[in-house]
C-alpha cells in the first residue's frame, strides 16, 4: 500500500460506504450521525460536495446504500405495526431526494448493485431499479415463494444475487436474469453475510464465526474451503459488524480484522491461510473499490483512502 493516503475523509465510523462508478466521489453514511445523513465526498481532493438530511423522523435507520450511474439509492427502515422500508434515490447535479417504494413491509429488506442498476430482495420479491426512470413492478420468482427471502450480496460484474430462505435454511445462487445457478441446503444461521470473489466463488459468513467458499456448479453449490475465524479475535475492533471481513475479488483475497495483531489474509476459494498482499502490512482494508483501485483505511481521524494503482505504476 502507498505510505502515505491519497486524503481523509473525515468520518469516524460508518456501515454504508459506496463508490460512484467513474470513482470520482464517494457517498457515505456516518453511523453515530442524528439525524441521519448520507454524505457525497470527491475523490480528486476530499471535499464534502453534498449532505443529504433523512427528513423523516419515523425512518432514521438508512440501511444498505449503492451508488449508480448518477444517482445513490438507499434504504429507510421504520415500525409501526410491522417493519416497513422506503426506497429512497437522489440524483445529480442538485442531489433532489424521490421515493421510489413506500412502506414496503418485511423484517428485513436489501438492495445491492448490479450492472446497469440496483436489485432490492424483499421477502417475496425483486424489484429492479436504474439511476433514472421508476422501479419496476415487483418480480414474482416461483424460488422465493418457498419461503422468507434476505439479500446477502450482489455481483457488480456479473450481475449475480446471492440470497438466504427460510432464516438461512437455503442459499441461492441467481444470474443477472434472475435464473436460478446454484442452490443449496443450509442449517440455520450459517450464511449472515457473503462476498463474490469471481463470478463462480462465494463466501460466507455465519454462525459460530464459520466461513465457507461455494462453488457454483451444475445448479448446485459445492463447498471447495471451509474454516472458522479465531474465536478470541472476533470481535472486530473498531469496526460494525460485518466490516471486520472485506473481500479483494482482484486478487482472489478475503482480510479479517483481528481484535489483536495484524489483519488475517485467506485465500478466498480454499479459505488457507495466506501473505498478505505487497504493502498491506499492519493496515486492515475496511472498503474497497470496484476493480481494487482504492482502499479505504480506518484510523481516529477519519478514512483513510489510498489509490493502490499508485502504487503498481511505480513497480
Amino acid at each position: 500500500m502507498p505510505s502515505k493516503a491519497l486524503l481523509t475523509i473525515p468520518v469516524r465510523f460508518s456501515n454504508h460506504l459506496a463508490f460512484a462508478p467513474d470513482l470520482t466521489q464517494v457517498a457515505v453514511q456516518p453511523t453515530l450521525a442524528e439525524p441521519g445523513t448520507t454524505e457525497i465526498y470527491s475523490l480528486s481532493d476530499g471535499s464534502l460536495l453534498a449532505s443529504l438530511s433523512i427528513t423523516d423522523d419515523t425512518s432514521p435507520w438508512p440501511c444498505q446504500l449503492v451508488y449508480v450511474g448518477d444517482a445513490i439509492v438507499y434504504l429507510e427502515c421504520w415500525e409501526n405495526d410491522v417493519r416497513r422500508w422506503r426506497v429512497v434515490r437522489h440524483r445529480r447535479p442538485d442531489w433532489s431526494r424521490e421515493i421510489l417504494a413506500e412502506s414496503m413491509a418485511g423484517h428485513v429488506v436489501k438492495l445491492g448493485a448490479i450492472p446497469g442498476g440496483f436489485v432490492v430482495v424483499a421477502p417475496d420479491h425483486f424489484l429492479l431499479g436504474t439511476a433514472d426512470g421508476p422501479l419496476s413492478d415487483p418480480v414474482w420468482h416461483p424460488t422465493l415463494a418457498d419461503g422468507e427471502a434476505m439479500l446477502l450480496t450482489t455481483d457488480l460484474a456479473s450481475g449475480r444475487i446471492a440470497v438466504t430462505l427460510d432464516d438461512t435454511e437455503r442459499l441461492i445462487v441467481f444470474d443477472a436474469d434472475l435464473q436460478v445457478l446454484g442452490e443449496t441446503e443450509l442449517h440455520q444461521n450459517e450464511a449472515y453475510d457473503a462476498w463474490f470473489c469471481g463470478s463462480e466463488t462465494l463466501v460466507t459468513f455465519g454462525m459460530f464465526q464459520a466461513i465457507r467458499s461455494w462453488r457454483i456448479e451444475d445448479g448446485s453449490l459445492a463447498v471447495q474451503g471451509h474454516t472458522w475465524l479465531p474465536k478470541e479475535d472476533v470481535q472486530f475492533s473498531d469496526y460494525t459488524w460485518p466490516l471486520g471481513l472485506t473481500a479483494m475479488p482482484s486478487r482472489s483475497l478475503i482480510s479479517f480484522a483481528r481484535a489483536s495483531g495484524p489483519p488475517l489474509w485467506y485465500n478466498a476459494r480454499t479459505l488457507e491461510t495466506v501473505a498478505e498482499p505487497p504493502g498491506f502490512g499492519d493496515w486492515f482494508p475496511v472498503w474497497l473499490s470496484p476493480g481494487d483501485r482504492y482502499a479505504i483505511v480506518q484510523d481516529h481521524s477519519g478514512l483513510q483512502v489510498y489509490d493502490l494503482s499508485a502504487r503498481r505504476d511505480r513497480r
